[in-house]
């Protein structure tokens, strides 16, 4: 519990002190220390954790994309959803409207994607052009398809495996 609450405090500290609020980011920091430090114990959840409250901390290109790439290896669709939406919100304000549509739309089908519905329909609200967005061949190996299956190169349907588990359960193995 300590980690994800950890980790949803600190990236709330950095995006709010990016919003101007200077007061969150020793808080920020605090959290930002304890994933890096179990990053460097070896924790492969820590590291995606660790590199995104840095982007957000840092603001740079390089930064958001290291955070993608490693959510994106991790399979944290959630955490890569909302990196690159917080990436797409840097690009607008560096006036690069283009990249910033594009991960835009990439982080509105990763919302689809894990089911966070409401959230997606809030960015097509917001974003008059997502409801007309087309998903795109996926570039994130934690990126699924609308129908559950994970596109890596293969598609491999998760569905498969849960009933593959239901029957060595119930076989006894």
């Amino acid at each position: 519990r300590l980690h994800n609450r950890l980790c949803f405090t600190g990236l709330a500290a950095f995006t709010l002190y990016n919003e101007g609020n200077e007061s969150f980011m020793k808080l920020g920091l605090q959290c930002l220390r304890y994933f890096k430090k179990l990053k460097e114990q070896g924790s492969v959840n820590a590291k995606p954790v660790y590199l995104f409250m840095k982007a957000l901390k840092r603001s740079n290109r390089q930064a958001f994309s290291s955070a993608i790439d490693a959510c994106a290896e991790a399979t944290f669709i959630h955490l890569e959803a909302m990196a690159r939406e917080q990436f797409a919100l840097f690009l607008y304000k560096e006036n690069d409207t283009k990249a910033g549509n594009d991960y835009l739309t990439s982080a509105f089908w990763l919302y689809r994607d894990w089911r966070a519905d409401f959230k997606a329909l809030r960015m097509s609200e917001e974003y008059e052009f997502l409801k007309t967005s087309k998903r795109k061949n996926a570039k994130s190996i934690s990126a699924s398809s609308a129908t559950g299956s994970v596109s890596t190169g293969k598609h491999f349907a998760y569905n498969s495996v849960f009933k593959s588990k239901r029957q060595v359960r119930r076989s006894g193995l």
